[in-house]
Protein backbone atom coordinates (compact mmCIF):
# COMPACT_ATOMS: atom_id res chain seq x y z
CA UNK A 1 0.00 0.00 0.00
CA UNK A 2 1.21 3.44 -1.11
CA UNK A 3 1.21 6.32 1.56
CA UNK A 4 0.64 9.58 0.31
CA UNK A 5 3.28 12.37 1.96
CA UNK A 6 0.35 14.68 2.26
CA UNK A 7 -1.79 14.47 4.95
CA UNK A 8 -5.35 15.79 5.33
CA UNK A 9 -5.02 18.26 8.41
CA UNK A 10 -8.41 19.69 9.31
CA UNK A 11 -8.41 23.59 9.68
CA UNK A 12 -9.28 24.95 13.20
CA UNK A 13 -10.55 28.31 13.03
CA UNK A 14 -10.70 29.88 16.53
CA UNK A 15 -13.21 32.48 17.61
CA UNK A 16 -15.57 32.75 20.31
CA UNK A 17 -19.15 33.66 21.06
CA UNK A 18 -20.51 34.62 24.12
CA UNK A 19 -23.84 36.55 25.21
CA UNK A 20 -23.15 39.28 27.97
CA UNK A 21 -25.55 40.59 30.26
CA UNK A 22 -25.08 44.13 30.94
CA UNK A 23 -26.81 45.74 34.11
CA UNK A 24 -26.82 49.56 33.19
CA UNK A 25 -25.88 51.23 36.39
CA UNK A 26 -29.00 53.04 38.60
CA UNK A 27 -31.13 50.24 37.85
CA UNK A 28 -31.45 46.12 38.60
CA UNK A 29 -32.17 45.95 34.62
CA UNK A 30 -30.10 44.90 31.78
CA UNK A 31 -29.42 44.29 28.58
CA UNK A 32 -28.05 41.85 26.29
CA UNK A 33 -25.22 41.83 23.75
CA UNK A 34 -23.35 39.52 21.39
CA UNK A 35 -19.39 39.33 21.48
CA UNK A 36 -17.32 37.70 19.21
CA UNK A 37 -13.80 36.89 19.50
CA UNK A 38 -11.32 35.74 16.53
CA UNK A 39 -7.46 36.49 16.10
CA UNK A 40 -7.47 39.63 19.14
CA UNK A 41 -10.00 41.31 17.96
CA UNK A 42 -13.77 41.65 18.84
CA UNK A 43 -17.17 42.59 17.71
CA UNK A 44 -19.96 43.86 20.17
CA UNK A 45 -23.24 44.21 19.19
CA UNK A 46 -26.99 44.58 21.21
CA UNK A 47 -28.87 41.93 20.66
CA UNK A 48 -32.15 44.69 21.01
CA UNK A 49 -33.14 42.88 24.44
CA UNK A 50 -33.07 45.68 27.12
CA UNK A 51 -35.15 45.62 30.45
CA UNK A 52 -34.31 42.50 31.43
CA UNK A 53 -33.81 41.52 35.52
CA UNK A 54 -30.64 39.74 36.63
CA UNK A 55 -32.87 36.49 37.82
CA UNK A 56 -33.79 35.93 34.62
CA UNK A 57 -30.59 35.31 33.17
CA UNK A 58 -28.89 32.09 33.07
CA UNK A 59 -24.95 33.08 32.75
CA UNK A 60 -23.52 29.88 32.29
CA UNK A 61 -25.62 28.85 29.89
CA UNK A 62 -25.95 32.20 28.28
CA UNK A 63 -29.55 31.89 27.83
CA UNK A 64 -32.79 33.59 29.45
CA UNK A 65 -34.63 31.50 32.49
CA UNK A 66 -37.97 29.72 31.32
CA UNK A 67 -39.55 31.88 34.19
CA UNK A 68 -39.15 34.86 31.96
CA UNK A 69 -42.96 35.48 29.91
CA UNK A 70 -40.90 35.53 26.35
CA UNK A 71 -37.55 33.62 27.02
CA UNK A 72 -38.54 31.25 24.29
CA UNK A 73 -38.49 33.92 21.71
CA UNK A 74 -35.32 35.64 23.22
CA UNK A 75 -33.84 32.31 23.61
CA UNK A 76 -34.33 31.62 19.74
CA UNK A 77 -33.32 34.68 18.48
CA UNK A 78 -29.55 33.88 20.27
CA UNK A 79 -29.12 30.75 19.02
CA UNK A 80 -30.45 32.70 15.46
CA UNK A 81 -27.50 34.59 15.50
CA UNK A 82 -24.76 32.28 17.36
CA UNK A 83 -26.34 29.69 13.86
CA UNK A 84 -25.30 32.67 11.35
CA UNK A 85 -22.17 33.16 12.62
CA UNK A 86 -21.16 29.54 12.94
CA UNK A 87 -22.47 29.62 9.22
CA UNK A 88 -19.87 32.54 8.41
CA UNK A 89 -16.72 30.74 9.56
CA UNK A 90 -17.26 26.90 8.21
CA UNK A 91 -18.39 28.86 4.70
CA UNK A 92 -15.26 30.35 4.56
CA UNK A 93 -12.93 27.48 5.87
CA UNK A 94 -14.38 24.63 3.89
CA UNK A 95 -13.64 27.52 0.95
CA UNK A 96 -10.49 27.99 1.95
CA UNK A 97 -10.83 31.85 2.56
CA UNK A 98 -9.58 33.52 6.07
CA UNK A 99 -12.61 34.43 7.73
CA UNK A 100 -12.18 37.76 10.00
CA UNK A 101 -14.34 40.52 12.00
CA UNK A 102 -14.89 42.51 9.33
CA UNK A 103 -15.57 40.13 6.98
CA UNK A 104 -18.09 38.60 9.73
CA UNK A 105 -19.53 41.99 10.30
CA UNK A 106 -20.46 42.47 7.29
CA UNK A 107 -22.26 39.37 7.01
CA UNK A 108 -24.15 40.39 9.65
CA UNK A 109 -25.10 43.39 8.50
CA UNK A 110 -24.34 44.04 5.21
CA UNK A 111 -25.74 47.88 5.19
CA UNK A 112 -23.80 48.76 8.17
CA UNK A 113 -20.02 50.52 7.50
CA UNK A 114 -17.62 47.89 8.53
CA UNK A 115 -14.33 50.38 8.87
CA UNK A 116 -13.76 50.92 12.93
CA UNK A 117 -13.28 54.38 13.93
CA UNK A 118 -9.95 53.98 14.29
CA UNK A 119 -9.08 52.74 10.75
CA UNK A 120 -11.96 55.16 9.05
CA UNK A 121 -10.20 58.01 7.01
CA UNK A 122 -13.11 60.47 8.55
CA UNK A 123 -11.47 59.53 11.96
CA UNK A 124 -10.08 63.03 13.94
CA UNK A 125 -6.73 60.52 14.85
CA UNK A 126 -6.76 59.78 10.92
CA UNK A 127 -7.30 63.23 9.56
CA UNK A 128 -4.54 65.14 12.24
CA UNK A 129 -2.16 62.85 10.92
CA UNK A 130 -2.95 63.51 7.25
CA UNK A 131 -2.89 67.22 8.30
CA UNK A 132 0.61 66.79 10.10
CA UNK A 133 1.82 65.28 6.99
CA UNK A 134 1.14 67.43 4.31
CA UNK A 135 2.05 70.38 6.79
CA UNK A 136 5.06 69.32 8.11
CA UNK A 137 8.28 71.43 6.67
CA UNK A 138 10.04 69.90 3.95
CA UNK A 139 13.10 70.41 3.09
CA UNK A 140 13.10 74.52 5.11
CA UNK A 141 15.13 74.13 8.31
CA UNK A 142 13.69 74.99 11.79
CA UNK A 143 14.05 78.58 12.43
CA UNK A 144 15.67 79.56 15.22
CA UNK A 145 14.41 81.90 18.32
CA UNK A 146 17.63 83.44 18.57
CA UNK A 147 19.68 84.56 16.35
CA UNK A 148 23.29 83.34 16.07
CA UNK A 149 26.03 86.01 16.75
Amino acid sequence: MLRSHLSYRPVHIKYSVRVVFRIRSGNNRGSLMMVVCHQGERLRFSLGVHHLYPHHWDTRRERVHLSHPDSSSINKMIDEWVSKIILYYTTLVSSGQPPSISGLQSHLFPNRRTTTRAKSPDSVVMWFNRFIREHTNKGITQLSLYPSS
